[in-house]
């Protein structure tokens, strides 16, 4: 594979490139998604370019002439003027007519790249891309070292997902939230612990009977759902996409998944605004989450399984998470008590974290990033 990719590489400095081709790559999902579906959507919806678009998502189902796989892909990719990606990249070096963007897919708290304890990218060249996406200067000394590349090639950009978070659009059309019956929605947002392909062991699970962090058992789940219920709170458990799961659904607690989301014409983060408050844990969501200034709770019960197994490509990453950390049931119940009686003890703190991690805080994201690129 090495062999082939340096020879695309030699090929791709020789064969002109087409202003008018845009691809955008999805190495691990079944369609676009995140920061690259979100430039394909501005670029196809708001912006009226005489462009040929093309989607290389190589575990999609669907192939149609704008829709194409890893062969076709390559070849556009071979062509095309400007390339954009967040997951997975062809591992073809760019050439100086070209510009390949990797968006990345957040603002990096779990170690990547060649930070990570376990490395399986040692030997690779990660620095596939003409520039790579950063949030804020604290991103872009994180994102130079796991890819082992010069700073200069990384640009502090808000992420094109972010937009999302400042729409107007109801979040929750077709999906079955009734936010009115409600007087607060809490989303749970936690990361895989090991993921459904069994690629990644990031940290022990220690809950086999519910899989989630801090809730043991079933019977915590019905207790709590019990004290959801008193305080008049929903709490929506938002599965992670490579996350094994159980589905339990009861009255005051529900869990989601993409499938119950992206048919609907929802994009996640149209979803994730529409919460008075987030429950996460070293997932990215909680920086883009700060970008709406709610109340945030951690689970942190599986820290050190987390350090020693994955590790995090921050020292000590509890340091920037303003919030409830949570480490028992107890913690948990008293974080949705607090958002249920509107106490918010870490406002403050959140703005501090939010200058150092973000560094723009409006919906101008995708239109700073085609005028880097140079698309007008």
């Amino acid at each position: 594979m090495y062999i082939i990719a340096r020879m695309l590489s030699v090929l791709n400095q020789l064969i002109p490139k087409n202003k008018h081709i845009i691809l955008f790559y999805d190495s691990m999902n079944p369609y676009l998604q995140d920061n690259t579906e979100a430039i394909y959507n501005y670029i196809r919806h708001t912006r009226k370019l005489n462009k040929k678009l093309f989607c290389c998502v190589p575990n999609s189902k669907v192939r149609e002439k704008n829709i194409v796989g890893i062969y076709r892909g390559v070849l556009i990719f071979l062509r095309a003027k400007y390339v954009f990606y967040s997951f997975g990249d062809f591992r073809i070096k760019p050439s100086k007519g070209q510009m390949v963007i990797n968006q990345w897919h957040g603002a990096p708290i779990k170690a990547i790249g060649k930070m990570m304890n376990d490395n399986i990218y040692q030997k690779e060249k990660l620095d596939n891309f003409t520039f790579l996406l950063a949030t804020s200067p604290l991103f872009a000394n994180v994102l130079s070292k796991a890819f082992d590349c010069n700073k200069n090639k990384i640009k502090i950009i808000g992420q094109a997902r972010n937009d999302y978070l400042f729409s107007k659009k109801d979040g929750l059309a077709g999906i079955d939230i009734q936010k009115e019956n409600y007087s607060k929605m809490i989303l749970w947002m936690p990361t895989f612990r090991v993921s459904k392909d069994n690629r990644f062991h990031d940290a022990e699970i220690k809950n086999k009977e519910t899989l989630l962090p801090i809730l043991k058992t079933v019977n915590d789940l019905k207790s709590l759902n019990y004290f959801l219920n008193s305080v008049n709170v929903l709490l929506v458990i938002k599965i992670h996409s490579h996350a094994m799961f159980n589905r339990i659904n009861l009255s005051n607690i529900k869990v989601i998944t993409n499938d119950d989301i992206y048919p609907k014409g929802i994009k996640l983060y149209e979803f994730v605004k529409e919460f008075d408050a987030l429950i996460t844990d070293y997932s990215s969501v909680f920086i883009d989450f700060l970008l709406l200034d709610k109340p945030i709770g951690f689970t942190l019960d599986d820290y050190e399984s987390y350090l020693e197994n994955r590790g995090f490509s921050i020292e000590e990453p509890i340091k920037i998470m303003p919030g409830h950390h949570i480490f028992n049931y107890e913690d948990f119940s008293s974080f949705i008590k607090d958002v249920a009686l509107s106490v918010d003890i870490y406002k403050e703190r959140r703005k501090e974290v939010l200058k150092l991690t973000n560094s723009f805080v409006d919906a101008e994201n995708c239109a700073r990033l085609l005028e880097l690129v140079g698309i007008h």
